[in-house]
């Protein structure tokens, strides 16, 4: 059976979350740091695996991001689910502050949860097994900024997670690139630069294959009309379209992400890619 982890600095196991879990055990972290639980996880990390729950009915999501950004860093925890308490039933925003980033937990906990916990708690543990069985290795989530400064920093957070997944050491560049074409293209044709708006990634690694998806909050496009942008037909013939209508130069992201990629797809309304790159690539 899974084993539940509490994490709190302070706060000890909520009594809620003690019946809802019987007769399951759930273990108190005392540890302060994150650096702390994950030395003593290493050594002590069962074979059914973890759910990991954080303390958040404080309203302290400062300490929620610290916490989440070195557990989906650590290839041992990244792809345990990570759910956040919050009594109240609803999860505060964090405050952006200076940060180009948010992570976001599996889900959050609240009085709603329980009233059919039992449901509940085994879809938690399902989602627990099947990651164990795919063997994944990294599972973030995250809201950026719609800001070019801001996407330069993600990525390479990004990139720094994956690098733990040992198939993919020759790939990083394409990843790389693959990530700032995609968020380049939210942040600039999607949200239209807006710095109220956010770009959601969404990145998902196991031994065999990475997924990326990538999402904006504007109203999508029509992707079979396209002519300010690049096709293998004709690489060039955009150029003279963007000039016409004032644009800068460009136009060259998509193709060149599909060439870095094994498979990339839309959704219908266009505003959500998703895009496949694998152990044995076709590239």
């Amino acid at each position: 059976m899974p084993r539940w982890c509490w994490i709190s600095q302070e706060r000890a196991i909520p009594q809620r979350l003690k019946t809802a879990l019987s007769p399951r055990t759930c273990r108190k972290i005392d540890a302060d740091e994150p650096v702390d639980f994950l030395r003593s996880n290493r050594m002590d990390n069962p074979a059914a695996g973890q759910v990991l729950v954080l303390d958040g009915s404080d309203g302290q999501m400062d300490v929620v991001q610290l916490w989440l950004r070195h557990l989906r860093r650590d290839s041992a925890t990244s792809a345990l689910p990570i759910l956040v308490w919050a009594h109240s039933g609803r999860l505060q925003p964090a405050e952006w502050g200076d940060v180009d980033f948010r992570l976001l937990p599996d889900g959050v906990i609240g009085r709603a949860d329980w009233k059919a916990q039992d449901r509940w708690i085994d879809r938690i543990e399902t989602i627990l097994s099947k990651r164990i069985q795919r063997h994944f290795r990294i599972d973030v989530h995250l809201d950026m900024h719609s800001r070019m400064e801001s996407l330069e920093r993600t990525s390479q957070w990004i990139i720094d997670c994956v690098r733990p997944v040992p198939w993919m050491a020759e790939k990083l560049g394409r990843l790389r690139q693959t990530i700032f074409e995609l968020g380049g293209n939210a942040i600039e044709w999607g949200n239209h630069g807006d710095p109220d708006k956010t770009v959601h990634i969404r990145l998902r690694a196991d031994d065999r294959s990475l997924h990326v998806m990538v999402s904006d909050q504007g109203p999508g496009f029509d992707r079979r009309n396209l002519p300010h942008a690049a096709t293998e037909d004709d690489p060039i013939r955009h150029l003279e379209i963007r000039e016409e209508l004032g644009l800068r130069e460009g136009g060259f992201g998509l193709m060149i992400t599909r060439g870095l990629v094994d498979r990339m797809v839309y959704n219908s309304t266009g505003n959500t890619v998703l895009v496949t790159m694998r152990q044995r690539s076709r590239n």
